[in-house]
């Protein structure tokens, strides 16, 4: 289990459990959903490394003919390998000895928690598709809701999932859209 699953199941228990209001629950999740977590911020290096080989440079000097990130044209290759190597958790030498046919292929996984369920997590090969099953998974639980007899129903729709809860009460569903690797 990641630290991200593990902190995100604790705030889970703790709103659960009332040791924590459902605002301070959703600050912890918003707080942990802004950190990339490190194969996030490596496949985001890796796609600036395959932008790199699209600027032109001048094989006599090594230095960058045309600006590239924050480096001017003229900027010499190896300052910008170190800039990768600083960053890339596998570093520079993975950037230029990767096998690029061969890298994960992109799914999207939906991260289902409620109070009654616990976590379920199930994916799909498209934004789209996971997208429409988060709103069909909405509409099913307010329907669940109103039969239910409960009135007080809220509703918060974020860029990347939903959120339903019933105030004054330990129901809620969050669902959260997450972009993954499949190896």
């Amino acid at each position: 289990m990641s630290k991200w699953q593990k902190a995100a199941d604790t705030a889970a228990e703790l709103y659960q459990t009332g040791c924590i209001n459902y605002a301070g629950y959703r600050a912890i999740r918003d707080g942990l959903d802004e950190f990339w977590t490190l194969a996030e911020r490596d496949a985001a290096l890796e796609k600036l490394w395959a932008e790199l080989e699209d600027i032109p440079m001048n094989l006599e000097t090594e230095c960058l003919e045309a600006p590239f990130l924050d480096f001017p044209a003229g900027t010499f290759r190896e300052d910008i390998w170190r800039w990768f190597d600083a960053r890339h958790s596998k570093g520079v030498a993975h950037l230029l000895h990767c096998d690029t046919k061969n890298r994960p292929e992109k799914c999207y996984t939906v991260i289902d928690t409620s109070y009654d369920v616990g976590i379920d997590v199930y994916s799909f090969w498209n934004k789209e598709d996971a997208e429409r099953s988060v709103k069909d998974d909405v509409q099913t639980e307010l329907a669940n809701l109103r039969e239910a007899g409960r009135e007080r129903i809220e509703v918060q729709e974020t860029l990347d999932g939903a959120t339903i809860y019933v105030p004054d009460t330990d129901i809620y569903y969050e669902w959260t859209i997450v972009e993954t690797d499949i190896r």
